[in-house]
């Protein structure tokens, strides 16, 4: 009710919802920024951020009315981005970056709570869409962070992926989200499943490891 409230006043009076914001969020971006680190934001909110970076050249930028409450943000390298968009809602988590030239992208309007999100390698890629839904325990990660070599060859087997996430994609409590992970538009990922490959079809139910469609033209809502 409050939330519906809020998004009314922020179309016909921003004025007032910043107000309100404020007030609400009284100790807005109150982060330790270390060195290696540029943080961008609008009017957006953070609480309790705990950052370990060594390298130089990383930025972190942060959509207006975003919160973001109890984050372990870890970076090992360079150059590396994370993009959180407008009116995000994060609430615990652990971003962990390795190596240089990554991109972490949040869309607007998603929803994360108590998430695992992992790139392990340069250069590599984690989006997630618009009004996402990521329940507690989920963890995604592109990459093993260690290396497997075939022993005939001597030529590694487990190179990194990207995971791409599309718009309103909901993703069941402890769920696992491998290299090579992409879901269509509309989907959900149903609890405790493990997916490695592209799940094509939009609006579809998946579930399982590995996961398997369960139903198609479906779509799903944040009310009880």
């Amino acid at each position: 009710m409050l939330r519906a409230f809020y998004l009314r006043l922020k179309d016909r009076l921003p004025w007032l919802a910043k107000l309100m914001f404020r007030l609400h969020w009284q100790k807005l971006m109150q982060m330790r920024v270390p060195a290696g680190l540029t943080v961008q934001a609008d009017i957006s909110a953070a609480r309790n951020i705990r950052c370990t970076v060594t390298g130089r050249g990383n930025t972190l930028s942060i959509g207006p009315w975003t919160v973001i409450n109890d984050l372990k943000l870890v970076i090992l390298g360079s150059n590396n981005r994370i993009v959180i968009g407008e009116d995000v809602r994060i609430l615990s988590g652990v971003f962990y970056i390795e190596d240089d030239n990554s991109l972490l992208e949040i869309g607007d309007g998603s929803i994360i709570k108590s998430t695992g999100v992992g790139l392990s390698e340069s250069g590599s890629t984690i989006r997630m869409g618009k009004h996402c839904m990521i329940a507690p325990g989920v963890d995604i990660r592109n990459g093993d962070s260690h290396a497997i070599y075939d022993g005939a060859s001597n030529e590694r087997i487990n190179k990194a992926g990207d995971v791409i996430l599309g718009d309103r994609v909901w993703v069941g409590v402890r769920a696992t989200l491998l290299k090579g992970t992409q879901v269509a538009d509309g989907c959900i990922v149903g609890a405790c499943s493990v997916v490695a490959k592209p799940l094509t079809e939009p609006a579809a139910l998946y579930v399982g490891n590995p996961p398997r469609h369960l139903k198609s033209n479906i779509y799903w809502t944040r009310e009880h």
